[in-house]
């Protein structure tokens, strides 16, 4: 008899020691399970954010390929022909009727 009363405390300890164990293991769980949803919650966070920047600098490279469109658009204004004539009258440059070329006698153009 004294060994049924130590086997039932045994296993009464056991359960006990057994329900601690779950308890233990539905907490541990929990606090997982919490963890990975605050994870989760700081990814799409940052996702989201890294969205928005994107976005940002999407725009921000149309807005300069507009004005990159623009200054072409005045380069190609500045060199036309009616521009750079109405430029060099402006800086006291005449127009050339005749146009005289100097020959050497030479084909080469520096000497050894």
């Amino acid at each position: 008899m004294i060994y049924a009363s130590q086997n039932q405390n045994h296993f009464g300890v056991w359960r006990l020691a057994r329900l601690n164990d779950w308890r233990t293991i539905n907490i541990l769980l929990i606090i997982l399970t919490a963890l990975l949803f605050v994870g989760y919650i700081a990814v799409n966070n940052s996702a989201a954010e890294d969205g928005f920047k994107v976005r940002a600098l999407e725009k921000r490279m149309a807005e300069l390929q507009n004005q990159k469109r623009q200054l072409d658009m005045d380069m190609l204004n500045r060199q036309a022909m009616e521009t750079v004539e109405a430029r060099a009258q402006e800086l006291g440059f005449v127009p050339v009727s005749q146009v005289d070329y100097l020959t050497t006698g030479q084909g080469a153009v520096a000497m050894r």
